[in-house]
């Protein structure tokens, strides 16, 4: 923060500077507008609509370009700072660099069109390398932060019992049921699997009764999956793998298939996996 910015917020309460700093810093990274900027007279009826747009690795897009959308990835997720420290790590930049293009276009071609990248500065967040990722496969990676419920998504909820669930949606939180690939057995070691995890059949059939109650639209699917993790020892990686074969595609290969199977209709489906990303990035 600037000392100009530091000024700015003295004397407010912590609430009220997030709030200014959010409309000064988050707004205009994630809207632009067309037509005449304000000038204190009543706009022409020529003036074209406001178009919303979402900023990517790889520069502004039509919001309405998004598509099927999964809400909860990493392309890399580690400690910060390792790949400079250990440059050999994933078998080198450019070889890592190949391999989640690859993988990237195998989820394009099999119906994925954006994809949000969560990780965290803290976690070794190297946005050169998604936005090269991004442009060689075409696939568009993202972030987004908002304040109030409506702008608000809550992680990993896909995991968390029915009642608390229904309460978010009710208060008006988008529901990031992100880690659905966790729901199915692991063999012992596995790591990042949490003791006590709802199955797959539960996840499901709680956010068909989410999707039954009229929360379709404030429910983002993701797979919390991680082209490549260095938080876990070496020898880990292939149970972590083995866990979900599927990898980034678990969402399109099986939870989609299994929310139909259970009566999930198509326009819920889209609703949550399209509009719902869509919206909640819109703000």
């Amino acid at each position: 923060m600037s000392s100009q910015q530091h000024e700015c917020v003295t004397g407010l309460s912590r609430r009220e500077a997030m709030e200014r700093m959010a409309a000064a810093l988050a707004v205009p990274s994630v809207f632009r507008t067309s037509g005449i900027a304000g000038t204190g007279q009543r706009p022409a009826q020529s003036v074209a609509p406001v178009k919303r747009t979402v900023q990517t690795v790889t520069g502004a897009i039509d919001a309405a370009k998004l598509g099927f959308t999964l809400s909860h990835e990493h392309v890399c997720a580690g400690s910060a700072g390792l790949s400079q420290a250990w440059p050999e790590l994933f078998g080198g930049r450019s070889q890592f660099i190949k391999t989640a293009v690859d993988q990237l276009k195998q989820a394009k071609d099999e119906g994925v069109d954006s994809l949000i990248d969560v990780t965290t500065v803290d976690l070794g967040r190297d946005i050169r390398l998604l936005e090269e990722v991004a442009r060689k496969s075409g696939l568009q990676i993202f972030e987004s932060e908002g304040l109030s419920p409506a702008k608000v998504c809550i992680g990993h909820t896909d995991n968390s019992a029915a009642e608390y669930q229904m309460g978010l949606s009710k208060r008006g939180y988008y529901l990031g049921m992100d880690q659905l690939p966790r729901g199915g057995p692991a063999p012992p070691g596995t790591p990042l699997q949490q003791a006590g995890a709802l199955a797959w059949e539960q996840r499901y059939l709680q956010i068909k009764a989410l999707v039954d109650a009229g929360f379709a639209n404030r429910i983002l699917l993701g797979n919390d999956h991680s082209i490549a993790m260095s938080l876990q020892p070496t020898a880990s990686d292939r149970l972590r793998l083995a866990q979900n074969p599927d990898g980034i595609l678990f969402v399109s290969r099986k939870a989609i298939p299994a929310l139909r199977t259970i009566g999930v209709s198509e326009q819920a489906i889209r609703t949550m996996a399209v509009e719902a990303p869509r919206r909640f990035l819109e703000g």
